[in-house]
């Protein structure tokens, strides 16, 4: 069990990376932001982590490397666009490009009784930027949010896994600053 308040953002080449750190911070928990391809082993100190958006596919040959150990820390993790498509992949889900991209200000329909999304009620506004969407939804894992026919957000509640396809900590994604707090306070348990 962790001692430390301390959260490490894993940045896969994010536009918005510092202000993840910013929304971080602003709940007054200390956080790094550091490279996705830092080794497992160096992430001791760190008591969640957060990983970043960015522009490649997990399944391409440009996508950035990461220590695949990181999701066997046993430590509450956020993916967030690239970090829930990389959730889902490395632990056996598909990503794959669909039909239509979706950029702009989207209402999604979230699902009951997930944490990150507690006192929301049963929709939200999110900006979504993104061309990959999940396929197959990786063992262990459930939807908790939908655009449309597409999935926009997935939990394994029991490891503290959860996964947003949007960008929370923008503003026009209207509830991003009480999903950081949900995720922050309640599951993974910081004082703030």
């Amino acid at each position: 069990m962790h001692t430390s308040e301390k959260v490490a953002i894993l940045d896969a080449g994010a536009q918005f990376g510092k202000v993840i750190d910013r929304r971080v911070r602003e709940l007054r928990v200390e956080c790094d932001l550091l490279t996705l391809h830092t080794p497992a082993s160096d992430l001791s100190e760190y008591a969640a982590l957060i990983i970043s958006g960015g522009p490649q596919s997990v399944d391409g040959a440009d996508a950035p490397a990461y220590d695949p150990a990181i999701f066997e820390l046993g430590v509450p993790i956020l993916g967030i666009c690239y970090g829930m498509q990389l959730l889902n992949y490395a632990h056996g889900g598909t990503v794959e490009k669909k039909e239509r991209r979706e950029d702009g200000a989207f209402e999604i329909a979230l699902e009951a009784g997930c944490a990150l999304f507690a006192g929301l009620g049963a929709s939200t506004e999110v900006l979504l930027t993104h061309g990959d969407s999940l396929g197959a939804l990786a063992s262990g894992f459930r939807v908790v949010g939908r655009s449309g026919d597409l999935i926009a957000a997935i939990e394994c509640a029991e490891r503290r896994l959860y996964g947003v396809q949007f960008h929370p900590e923008v503003d026009l994604t209207r509830d991003g600053v009480a999903m950081f707090r949900n995720f922050l306070i309640d599951v993974c348990g910081f004082s703030g």
